[in-house]
């Protein structure tokens, strides 16, 4: 596997995450928690988003990849 295999497959997989948490989310609300831990749902989902942006920020730098958001 090369590095661009490798990251878009760690692509991927944060956007599983990002989508596991969301659904989780909009099932129990932004500010539940697990009983006794910490972070919020909402925090759970910022961070999921922010290794989401990691893979394609590496992906951008190391490949070419030209991801630019768009609103």
């Amino acid at each position: 596997m090369d590095r661009l295999q490798l990251l878009l497959s760690k692509l991927a997989e944060e956007g599983t995450e990002v989508a596991q948490i969301a659904l989780k989310t909009a099932q129990f609300g932004l500010h539940e928690s697990r009983e006794g831990q910490y972070p919020t749902n909402a925090e759970r989902c910022h961070a999921e988003i922010d290794d989401l942006m990691a893979a394609v920020e590496m992906l951008n730098e190391e490949c070419g990849f030209g991801y630019a958001p768009s609103r």
